[in-house]
């Protein structure tokens, strides 16, 4: 690696050549980059649940609604519903739609003459006032357009529109765009109409996510570049860093879109974690730099001893970052998976950009002289070592106990974390996407929806008066529930044409087999195709509700599932279903994920620091400042009642990325003076001492510049800003005080060490103390032990 370093400092101008031929090649490919928003992105390939929705699906029909949402005082008015009729046929034309549903399509069952109708509620406009009355009374009676389709007070009518083939023939933005053209007609005709659905709020989240890239992302890295000079008193502290951040985004948004891999939630973190992990090897080659400049030497000489000094330290923790991000693309989540892919691909990336860059810029302009605030003798880094020196050397018993204070509490509130999922949660409460979906569920229902499936597994069950009352007691319970809105199925349908047919008033289902056959006379397939299959062996219950948490959800599919198991005919096969429910699976899905993620991260840290200092010691020494920062951040999210969702659950691997940086430099940097010093406490001073600028520029910068995403409108961008901020400032604290206080109790040794030392074949032959012994263990000895006279 020292070689390395050293030939594209020889060689700068070539580097920067290909440095920027690379560039070029990159920026070409940007045009291709995606911005993709996508539920089955966090689905497992093969699972069962997502098997038996798509099955669903082609039985029952795409359950990916759009809602228009319609309110005015005099909507029944005739001008105003042949305007809506108009935007219903527009509707209808759009190819990615497969129907729609409104007072337009749903039967009206009534008997006329003794003739049993079922022409749509609004076929033609009502022409009187008292026409309006009988017919907004007489939808408000059926339980399929109450609080569905038309309000309580019938000054709100929705639209549902089912969409087909979002994300194949159409996007999700080019759908929700051709919707609002659709509806545009309307706004001058209506006190208001909008829609809302998952077209719309995942191009919020699109716009949102690009909002943020071209805004809060630069304010972000402007405030880190500033912290950096700022800290570092030099142009070329903010100046290379900044360089190798951009590179390394741009070849990696580059290597994106060469092989379609899309931005999304988890993926648009990337540039981020570049900035923060590419910064800080950055900011330690620098001050190791400034240090040979210090020493008196030249440019040339200065990049050497940066070069001896951090070759191998830069190498090893580029190694466990990179093979710790690896280790997350093995998830069976693609959206997870991804991530994994991107981010140690950027890492990679990242690497081989400062391995070229920094020493080929400072070969041509590099610092050749001091600069006051990094001398040696400044009061204020004198100060700053004293401080952290007596307080870790005198009280590490108290510190100690402090941590695992603080852990303890922090495990407790780690207890109490909620795992989210909902989309609408990323957004600010006064968004307007989060208004339209409080207007709906106020005047109607909530428009997250699940599907409860009944098979029979014989044709013709749900013509059996029988079966029809197991989904009747089911849809009770339901309708009982106070965490659902709105139901309907077939039993409803039926239910009423029972009620039309025999003008008993109620809707009532049949009470035998013989009058339902009867009734099936009247039903036309294409009024019940979304509620019962062709062959009448499946039925479903289509549940509306406006759950927000996947935790509030759980329970509320937990107490569904044990009236299913308590209450209903176990010769039915009930299973709940849905989009929504594939999504709060997901949830669950992502945290065993990252749990697994994380714990192969931790088993690479410690694999890896163990090996190189010989001893199982040091890697189990590593993992308790690795670990302190995010066993902190899920007590904080706890205590505070913040979600793990798909952003902050990632704030962990970031933490473990910075930490498991400094950690390894700062525990390599104390072996080399542990060995130079002989003395374990000048050996823990000199070391907080030459670590003291780069970690600390790196930490208050790194936390400055993440701080700044707090301002942003998008609640996933503020939540991942401040944990950040807080994680970083946490891997500070630990790498100051949890690891000096570790290693003060501990000797350690490196791999290289043990294989340069050379011993005379005849000392370890013949001394009684080394008798029996292997010659690495021999070294071992020798390298542990003191010379004392």
């Amino acid at each position: 690696m020292q070689r390395l370093l050293n030939l594209t400092a020889a060689y700068p101008w070539p580097i920067f050549a290909l440095l920027t031929l690379i560039s070029v090649g990159a920026a070409s490919q940007l045009h291709k980059l995606e911005i993709h928003i996508s539920p089955q992105a966090l689905t497992v390939e093969g699972d069962p649940a997502k098997i038996f929705y798509e099955t669903t699906v082609e039985t029952f029909g795409s359950d990916n609604v759009t809602v228009i949402f319609i309110r005015d005082e005099h909507l029944f008015e005739r001008s105003r519903i042949e305007a809506i009729r108009s935007v219903v046929n527009a509707l209808e034309s759009l190819p990615f739609v497969s129907h729609t549903q409104s007072l337009f399509s749903v039967p009206y069952l009534r008997v006329i003459d003794e003739f049993v109708h079922t022409q749509p509620f609004l076929q033609k406009a009502p022409s009187t006032e008292a026409d309006e009355q009988r017919l907004q009374k007489a939808a408000l009676k059926k339980p399929f357009v109450r609080n569905n389709l038309l309000s309580q007070d019938v000054t709100v009518i929705a639209i549902n529109v089912y969409l087909t083939n979002i994300g194949k023939s159409h996007s999700d933005t080019q759908a929700a765009a051709e919707i609002e053209i659709a509806i545009e007609p309307l706004k001058k005709k209506v006190a208001e109409v909008f829609q809302i659905g998952l077209p719309y709020v995942r191009t919020a989240i699109r716009d949102h996510i690009h909002q943020d890239e071209m805004t809060i992302m630069p304010l972000a890295v402007s405030v880190l570049m500033l912290s950096l000079f700022l800290a570092l008193r030099r142009p070329n502290g903010a100046l290379i860093p900044f360089l190798t951040a951009s590179l390394s985004v741009l070849w990696t948004l580059g290597f994106m879109a060469f092989f379609s891999i899309p931005v999304n939630v988890l993926t648009a973190i990337v540039p981020v974690l570049l900035i923060i992990i590419g910064s800080t090897e950055d900011i330690h080659l620098m001050a190791e730099y400034y240090e040979g400049t210090l020493s008196g030497h030249g440019r040339c000489e200065a990049i050497g001893y940066m070069t001896h000094r951090m070759g191998l330290v830069v190498s090893l923790t580029f190694l466990t970052s990179y093979l710790g991000f690896l280790s997350i693309a093995t998830s069976p989540i693609q959206l997870v998976s991804e991530f994994g892919l991107v981010a140690s691909t950027g890492l990679a990336i990242n690497f081989l950009i400062t391995l070229s860059l920094v020493p080929a810029f400072l070969s041509l302009f590099g610092d050749r002289y001091p600069v006051t605030a990094f001398t040696r003798t400044h009061p204020l880094r004198n100060h700053f070592v004293s401080l952290i020196n007596h307080t870790v050397l005198s009280r590490r018993k108290t510190i100690l106990v402090l941590f695992i204070c603080i852990l303890s509490i922090s495990i407790y509130g780690a207890s109490s974390i909620e795992i989210n999922n909902n989309i609408f949660d990323y957004f600010d409460e006064n968004a307007p996407i989060s208004e339209r979906a409080h207007k709906l569920h106020s005047a109607l229902s909530g428009l997250e929806t699940f599907t409860i499936v009944l098979d029979g597994h014989i044709d013709g069950t749900f013509l059996k008066q029988r079966y029809l009352e197991e989904a009747n007691t089911l849809q009770n319970f339901l309708d009982a529930h106070p965490a659902f809105d709105f139901t309907v199925s077939f039993v409803n349908y039926l239910a009423l044409l029972n009620s039309v047919v025999n003008e008993s008033g109620e809707p009532e289902l049949p009470d035998n087999d013989d009058v339902i056959n009867e009734l099936m006379i009247f039903v036309r397939q294409k009024d019940i195709d979304n509620l019962m299959s062709p062959d009448f062996s499946n039925t479903c219950i289509i549940v509306r509700h406006n759950i927000g948490s996947s935790s509030q959800l759980n329970a509320a599919l937990h107490d569904l599932r044990q009236f299913i198991d308590a209450n209903i005919d176990k010769d039915l096969n009930v299973q709940i279903t849905g989009g929504s429910i594939l999504s709060n699976n997901a949830a669950d899905y992502m945290v065993e994920g990252q749990a697994r993620s994380l714990g192969l991260m931790l088993i690479v840290i410690f694999t890896v620091i163990s090996l190189l200092f010989v001893n199982i010691k040091a890697g189990i020494l590593a993992l308790i400042p690795n670990a302190f920062p995010i066993l902190v951040l899920f007590g904080v999210m706890g205590f505070m009642g913040i979600p793990l969702d798909t952003g902050t659950a990632m704030i962990a691997a970031i933490s473990l990325g910075i930490c498991v940086d400094h950690t390894m430099h700062f525990m390599v940097r104390f072996n080399r003076q542990l060995h130079q010093q002989n003395d374990e406490r000048k050996a823990i001073r000199e070391t907080i001492f030459a670590e003291a600028i780069p970690i600390t520029a790196a930490s208050l910068s790194l936390a400055s510049g993440l701080g700044v995403m707090v301002f942003s409108s998008f609640t996933p961008v503020v939540y991942f800003g401040a944990l950040s901020a807080m994680v970083m400032l946490l891997a500070f604290i630990a790498n100051f005080f949890i690891t000096p206080i570790l290693l003060s109790y501990t000797r350690l040794i490196t791999l290289w060490d043990l294989l340069s030392l050379r011993t005379r074949t005849k000392l370890s032959g013949n001394c009684p103390l080394f008798k029996g012994m292997r010659t690495g263990q021999i070294k071992r000895i020798i390298l542990l032990g003191d010379l004392r006279t």
